[in-house]
Formats: C-alpha cells, sequence, structure tokens
C-alpha cells in the first residue's frame, strides 16, 4: 500500500495561510491496486490558455498542487477539494474543505478558478 503525504496549509492569494485540519487531509483516494469506485471523479481540470490556471467544474476534477493531486469541484462561488483522488463529487462537497473562490484563488502557486 502507498502512503500519500499530504499538506496541511495551503497559502492564498493576499499571504493567506488556509490551515486544514487532519481529518480533511486524512489519505484518501486510491492506490494504483484499487478499482475506481462508482461516480469517482477521474477528469484531468482544464487548464488555462496559458498553462498556470487551473479551471474547476461544478462536475468536479482531478488537478496536480504541488506534486500531489486533489480531487475538487465548485458548488457556486466555493471551491471544495480533498487529496488524492477515487472521490465522488459528494464525498469532495461534504467530506472536503471548503474555500471561498469567488474571483479565483492561489493555493502552492497555482491560481484556480471556478468556472
Amino acid at each position: 500500500m502507498k502512503t500519500k503525504k499530504h499538506p496541511t496549509s495551503f497559502i492564498l492569494s493576499g499571504a493567506t495561510v488556509l490551515t486544514l485540519s487532519p481529518a480533511l487531509t486524512a489519505c484518501g483516494g486510491s492506490s494504483d491496486s484499487e478499482p475506481t469506485k462508482e461516480g469517482a471523479i477521474t477528469v484531468q481540470c482544464p487548464i488555462s490558455t496559458g498553462g498556470t490556471h487551473l479551471l474547476v467544474t461544478a462536475q468536479g476534477c482531478l488537478g496536480e498542487l504541488g506534486n500531489q493531486t486533489h480531487t475538487m469541484s465548485c458548488k457556486r462561488s466555493s471551491l471544495h477539494m480533498l487529496s488524492g483522488d477515487n472521490w465522488t463529487r459528494q464525498e469532495v462537497e461534504t467530506q472536503g474543505s471548503s474555500i471561498n473562490a469567488a474571483g479565483g484563488v492561489t493555493i502552492q502557486g497555482r491560481a484556480i478558478s471556478c468556472i
């Protein structure tokens, strides 16, 4: 079984630091040997033309932050995210961290917007 290390804090634009509780960053998602669960988000998040801006949809998508995969979705102007993959949209929205992304946010040097 693989062990994934997950960050406990993110630097947002304006030098704000968001700290996630250990419960939200506990190992999650799948290892390479686990089958994908029904309804899991498997689509990569679109990236802007410049290649640096991550665009997150309401249906959910997978995005790289640093060297880690995160499952994300947007509900109105709230960005929801969980570390790892093999999460459903409902799991991301109910168990994940929620960030007000109105106007976009920057996490680990990557701009993210809800579209």
